[in-house]
Order: C-alpha cells, then sequence, then structure tokens
C-alpha cells in the first residue's frame, strides 16, 4: 500500500506478532470474543524513530 502525507509518499512498515488466545473474554457491542496476547514482547527501544525527517530516540 501507498501512503502520501503532505505531498510525501511513504510504504508503512507492517510486524508480525505471534499471538496467543488466552481465557479471558471480553465483550464489544454484545459480541464475546477471547482475548490475544503476544507471545514475546517486542523490545521498541531497538527501533530508530524519526519525526518530519529526523531521527530521535
Amino acid at each position: 500500500m501507498k501512503l502520501a502525507y503532505r505531498g510525501l509518499t511513504y510504504q508503512p512498515t507492517q510486524v508480525t506478532i505471534d499471538t496467543f488466545e488466552t481465557e479471558v473474554t471480553a465483550k464489544f457491542r454484545g459480541t464475546q470474543y477471547n482475548i490475544h496476547r503476544p507471545i514475546n514482547v517486542l523490545a521498541d527501544h531497538t527501533r530508530r524513530k524519526k519525526y518530519r525527517g529526523l531521527v530521535y530516540s
């Protein structure tokens, strides 16, 4: 998918997260479903963040 913001185009990055289904149930608009939790929590500090072209941590 190609996205654009203020005339600049970019490709979104997708991260695949392995999950497992818990026994916790939730209800949204009358429909019940089981909560999924990630198997491994990703460390966010390893990614380089960028805002308006400037990299920061």
